[in-house]
């Protein structure tokens, strides 16, 4: 965000990112991710929720299908999930086949355990022929694209 000398605010949009699963956690993420000038798409298990969200800001767009948020979304793909533990796999499995690509990040900002977040980075990585080196690149361009998120 930008003041002008004559006490104007002005709000720049940072990245476009979509954001799976509404509940406490990702609902309040998406909240401040469009307070600090970023373009949320919304989506959850209940296409209601996504709609209520979308509601209350213009830069929060409720997405009701995987396949739709792949389209909305310009490459490289930037997709936060914040589903429970139990429901990652099947959701990296879904966004792979509605057009998960190369070169897209995806981020597992729920309780899940470690462990297991380094097996199905593996597992990704293996499915979109990325190499290791690939994965430090991807963790490091998401660092320098959540300094923007304060």
């Amino acid at each position: 965000m930008s003041i002008h000398a004559d006490g104007n605010k002005e709000r720049q949009l940072f990245m476009k990112i979509a954001m799976i699963g509404l509940g406490k956690m990702g609902a309040n993420m998406v909240r401040r991710l469009v307070n600090d000038g970023h373009e949320v798409l919304a989506n959850s298990k209940s296409s209601t929720t996504s709609l209520e969200l979308s509601k209350e800001h213009e830069n929060i767009t409720a997405v009701d299908t995987l396949a739709g948020l792949i389209q909305e979304l310009p490459t490289p793909r930037i997709i936060w999930l914040m589903v429970p533990h139990q429901y990652v796999d099947q959701t990296i499995d879904s966004l792979l086949n509605a057009g998960l690509k190369e070169g897209d990040l995806l981020v597992d900002g729920g309780n899940s355990n470690f462990n297991l977040s380094k097996q199905r980075a593996k597992k990704l990585s293996q499915k979109l022929n990325h190499s290791h080196r690939q994965r430090i690149k991807v963790g490091a361009m998401w660092a320098l694209l959540a300094q923007g998120i304060t």
